[in-house]
């Protein structure tokens, strides 16, 4: 997708940036000071601080880098490198596109119950519990793409953390480039907030194979027991498009609720066709339908909030069936699929 699209489409709800540089003022040729002996210029230079690298980067910029910039793996070795933002302020949404030498590298799955590959989501921003959800997360021919959101009411954050993980493994010899093509970052009007970004690389060489290794077997997800129901309790399959949220949402409850009654560890990871106990609800009343789909095109004063009422849903799902990434933000003459 071309980048002015996304900032169509994905800027007016999450994001729209531009990477500001930095230059150094120079003072012109012509101008001249006044002489100083020998003496006191030495002195002036013992007592010079230095100046480091990092004193280049614009004041209040944020920067996003890999973490470490570079390692050496053996093939058939893993490491797992971490997506870092540091010195950012009122951070509410992020995406980020990456490349990488699918010749070299490949990334390993982190979720093996979702189709396709995908990297682990970090905790910066936190988006567990309800406060808001991944956009986009997905790995194609050396392209990663990662987007997430936070959901009002929750709060912006600021400082420093992993945005997500990605695991590396060696798959032929040589050195792969890991470079970010796109930095997006937003605060919660969906403002740019600039940003600044730095790859890395990662080097494959070849292991002498030792005669008594046994490679063991990455560990594998497998979905737990259907729990059975109680008193006030029915089983509810998963659709594609739920999340913990909107079910709880749908069925006057909470994600906290609906993960303890089903030992869910990470509420932000379920799978279509997983049967989910819902605790406080009669098991003989069927949830409301999600198959009736029209278009409906915003009109000025219309909100996500305002159109969920009229039409009996939600805001979550008005937001996930149109990919939308910040439900604060949508504009007249927007169809949305209702």
């Amino acid at each position: 997708m071309k980048l002015d699209t996304r900032v169509t489409l994905v800027g007016l709800l999450l994001v729209a940036l531009g990477i500001a540089g930095c230059t150094r003022a120079r003072l012109p040729a012509q101008f001249k000071g006044p002489e100083i002996p020998v003496a006191a210029a030495a002195e002036l230079e013992a007592v010079e601080p230095s100046v480091s690298a990092e004193s280049n980067a614009v004041q209040g910029t944020a920067q996003v880098s890999l973490v470490p910039a570079s390692a050496t793996i053996n093939i058939g070795e893993t490491v797992a490198v971490e997506i870092r933002i540091s010195n950012v302020s009122n951070l509410f949404g992020a995406d980020v596109r990456l490349t990488f030498d699918p010749d070299v590298l490949e990334v390993v799955d982190a979720n093996s119950l979702v189709p396709g590959v995908q990297i682990a989501p970090g905790n910066f921003p936190d988006i567990s519990g309800g406060r808001g959800f991944v956009a986009e997360n997905s790995v194609n021919n050396g392209n990663i793409g990662y987007a997430v959101t936070l959901l009002s009411p929750a709060t912006p954050v600021s400082g420093a953390g992993t945005l997500a993980t990605i695991t590396f493994r060696g798959k032929n010899p040589g050195t792969s480039n890991i470079s970010f093509t796109s930095v997006l970052l937003s605060d919660p009007n969906a403002n740019q907030i600039p940003a600044a970004s730095s790859g890395g690389s990662i080097t494959v060489g070849v292991a002498v194979p030792s005669p008594t290794s046994t490679p063991v077997p990455a560990p594998t997800a497998t979905p737990g027991p259907t729990p059975t129901p109680g008193p006030n309790q029915c089983v509810y399959v998963v659709k594609p498009g739920d999340t913990l949220y909107s079910i709880a949402r749908r069925f006057g409850t909470t994600v906290s609720a609906i993960a303890q009654a089903n030992n869910i560890t990470d509420v932000n990871q379920i799978y279509v066709g997983q049967k989910l106990v819902i605790p406080g609800c009669v098991p003989t009343t069927p949830p409301p339908p999600t198959t009736n789909c029209f278009v409906y095109v915003v009109k000025p004063g219309d909100t996500l909030f305002s159109l969920a009422l009229r039409f009996n849903t939600t805001v979550s799902d008005i937001a996930l069936r149109n990919h939308i990434v910040n439900p604060n933000l949508i504009f007249v003459g927007q169809k949305l699929t209702i």
